[in-house]
């Protein structure tokens, strides 16, 4: 995945360069800079969208903590990061999600962690096999159980 990204972000930076090129050679008609302005903004979203991606295959982790009734979750990639804190008895379902039956990423991204917290579903621990899911959620119950219970 790593491999797939970096080329796809050398070859997206390519087609920014020659859209701001040709946006700012003045060598196009007056009528084309509103479709390639429109253009250049999708396009360098869906490349901030790659470089988010690819940032977090090289660095980004999932922090998970229980401290007395707070279930935090720290999302980063290097310094960037969101942090969500959720009250323990708030918390339901902790749970391992297999990738869907017959989905061919299986191999590349075999599943995640998630829980219900007010009517939705809140997902982390990307790219986490079984044994390890195992391996948090056991970790996890006794302190969200005790937790909850104080």
């Amino acid at each position: 995945m790593i491999v797939f990204l970096v080329f796809w972000t050398i070859g997206w930076a390519g087609g920014e360069v020659a859209a701001w090129r040709t946006l700012l050679s003045g060598g196009i008609r007056p009528s084309a800079y509103g479709f390639i302005g429109a253009w250049l903004v999708i396009w360098t979203l869906g490349g901030a969208g790659g470089l988010v991606g690819l940032l977090w295959s090289f660095a980004g982790h999932d922090l998970v903590a229980v401290d007395g009734g707070t279930f935090t979750l720290r999302r980063a990639a290097g310094p960037l990061g969101r942090t969500q804190r959720f009250p323990v008895a708030e918390v339901r379902a902790f749970r391992y999600v297999p990738p869907a039956a017959g989905d061919r990423r299986a191999r590349a991204m075999p599943g995640l962690l998630a829980f219900e917290h007010g009517g939705r579903t809140v997902q982390f621990g990307i790219s986490v096999g079984a044994d390890d899911a195992r391996k948090v959620l056991d970790a996890l119950s006794p302190a969200v159980s005790t937790a909850a219970a104080t």
